[in-house]
């Protein structure tokens, strides 16, 4: 596997609603676009793999994105305040309707992505201390190392990232 240099900057993640041992799916800037991320799937170790496809998505995609994040954050900030429980995940009832629209949207755009991925590395990190419980709503940046030679298909002996 070719790597490329570590990037010494990090970029923004808009949201990560697949977490396993790290951020599984998402959408991070690479290289100063929005991108969705997947992780691999390594079907010989049954786990997922330290590489991610990178999808690049359009702004008004990636607006529903951050509602969709926005969302999820009042509804840990309430969770963990005592205000709500855990049979209203994963929105508060006066955000229900619109999370569900938003959802609907995103399933079609996802479904209509069709440029070739591209394939990297992330280190993720916390952008600030930010304690919140169940760890799906603090705020993160990512590093991405581009795996050279890798377009368009998984990597081999991996499942392509998607979902």
């Amino acid at each position: 596997m070719v790597m490329t240099e570590s990037h010494d900057r990090y970029e923004a993640v808009y949201a990560w609603p697949v977490y396993w041992d790290g951020p599984r799916e998402g959408v991070a800037d690479f290289e100063g676009r929005p991108h969705r991320f997947v992780a691999n799937w390594n079907s010989a170790e049954d786990d997922y793999a330290d590489t991610f496809s990178l999808y690049p998505i359009d702004d008004a995609t990636l607006r529903i994105v951050v509602e969709q994040w926005a969302i999820w954050r009042r509804w840990v900030a309430a969770r963990l305040a005592g205000a709500t429980s855990d049979d209203t995940h994963p929105a508060l009832p006066e955000d229900r309707q619109r999370r569900t629209a938003l959802e609907a949207e995103w399933t079609k755009r996802v479904a209509g992505l069709r440029a070739l991925p591209r394939h990297a590395t992330a280190e993720f990190r916390p952008v600030r201390d930010e304690f919140l419980d169940l760890r799906m709503a603090a705020t993160l940046e990512v590093s991405w190392r581009l795996v050279e030679g890798w377009v368009g298909v998984a990597p081999p002996g991996l499942e392509p990232g998607l979902s």
